[in-house]
């Protein structure tokens, strides 16, 4: 009986060492009344005295419009921690109880988990056993979406409590923050369009020396009617702070039922800040008010201040056509590539309608650089380069052709 009962508590420890990894109470997201957090049992410092981060990406700037769905990320940043958890919840006062602020949805029930209140008591999203990322340094995130209430509701309010734990299986040595994020109702009426960005892969990883992203850019408008709207990005950076715009097209039509998208880049020099990003789309009129929104995340392990490089932002042009089967002028410059997917080689070929200098770089999935196909001076005409890979692993490659002030981008597989 002994040995059951010393077996016992040794499973009770040990399911409880570290936030409650498969089972976190409900009333822990540093809500009221109780504002209770991860904090009642990871004590060891004081609330938010770390020298890491703890925001919600993707929340509109200018106020929620009722029953619009926005997609939400949760980022927490930490140097040196191995191991994350959260709680949130949404929230508004109703005489003297608090209910519920709109509707959390999970929509990555790998890593996340829903607790639904009963009737309109307050929902919970929090990290599964999984969603503790056990061993990711520096940097954990969560996505989610959430629906706002109905027009007329007023100010609702995102409670979270989060954790960067340093993966021992206790809970001394863990840091804890908590924010508060008030979301006021903004306007109604706005055009019908979106936004959306695409990036190739699901989990980014930009080295200290810096590198590049890759991912598409789109915008739809759903009207009937001719739309004016203004399309930008920027950056979140880790400290909260934002960066941009990066692109920036100011009123840019938007004809009858518009959808085009475009393959775009965007360098991350080595000497930004280490941390989690967000990077941000917007539609609109910039910059204050905001149509519709979308956004992903991505990690830059380090810092690296002798790393060259800027934040030049490049790819296929909005402006060269309203409609997506036309990607570029005819009378720009082209590029293109053949086999694609190809293995050894492909012929990457390209036509200057003027002469001037130009370059043709070849850059693998994390930005460096592959190869140099051209560097130099040449006359108006078409032209042929021949990129081997022999010597390269098999992956996704971009070739990025400059002349002038123009810039062309195609996309290369090489499969071996």
């Amino acid at each position: 009986m002994r040995v059951l009962s010393i077996l016992c508590l040794l499973l009770l420890l040990s399911a409880s060492a570290f936030a409650y990894p498969s089972n976190v109470p409900n009333n822990y997201a540093n809500n009221p009344p109780a504002y209770n957090s991860c904090h009642n049992c990871h004590s060891s410092y004081p609330i938010n005295s770390g020298d890491g981060s703890l925001a919600i990406a993707g929340l509109p700037p200018t106020g929620y419009v009722g029953g619009t769905t926005y997609h939400l990320t949760l980022n927490i940043q930490d140097n040196g921690q191995d191991r994350w958890g959260f709680e949130l919840t949404v929230e508004m006062p109703s005489g003297t109880s608090w209910i519920q602020g709109g509707t959390l949805m999970c929509t990555d029930p790998t890593h996340t988990v829903l607790s639904t209140g009963s009737g309109t008591a307050a929902d919970f999203l929090k990290h599964t056993s999984s969603g503790t990322y056990n061993g990711q340094q520096n940097q954990a995130s969560w996505n989610f979406d959430w629906t706002a209430p109905v027009a007329g509701t007023g100010t609702v309010t995102f409670y979270v409590s989060a954790l960067g734990c340093n993966g021992t299986g206790g809970t001394s040595g863990d840091y804890c923050y908590n924010i508060t994020v008030p979301v006021s109702e903004g306007g109604a009426g706005t055009p019908d369009v979106a936004i959306s960005l695409e990036p190739d892969s699901t989990s980014i990883y930009i080295p200290a020396a810096g590198g590049i992203l890759t991912f598409t850019a789109g915008v739809q408008n759903f009207e009937n009617t001719t739309v004016t709207a203004d399309i930008w990005t920027q950056l979140t950076l880790p400290t909260g702070s934002t960066y941009g715009p990066l692109i920036d097209l100011q009123n840019f039509t938007l004809t009858p039922n518009m959808n085009v998208s475009r393959l775009r880049f965007q360098s991350i020099p080595g000497n930004a800040p280490a941390g989690t990003y967000s990077y941000d789309g917007y539609i609109g009129n910039s910059p204050s008010e905001i149509w519709a929104e979308d956004h992903f995340a991505f990690y830059k392990a380090g810092t690296d201040a002798s790393a060259r490089g800027n934040w030049e932002t490049w790819g296929e042009d909005f402006t060269a056509a309203e409609t997506a089967s036309a990607l570029i002028l005819t009378n720009s410059v082209l590029l293109s590539a053949y086999p694609n997917p190809f293995n050894p080689a492909a012929v990457v070929n390209f036509a200057l309608p003027q002469t001037g200098i130009v370059s043709l770089t070849i850059y693998d999935s994390l930005g460096r650089e592959a190869a140099v196909l051209q560097d130099g001076f040449l006359n108006a005409g078409n032209y042929t380069r021949t990129f081997n890979g022999s010597e390269l692993s098999s992956g996704v490659y971009f070739a990025r052709l400059q002349a002038g002030n123009e810039i062309r981008t195609e996309k290369l597989l090489l499969v071996k």
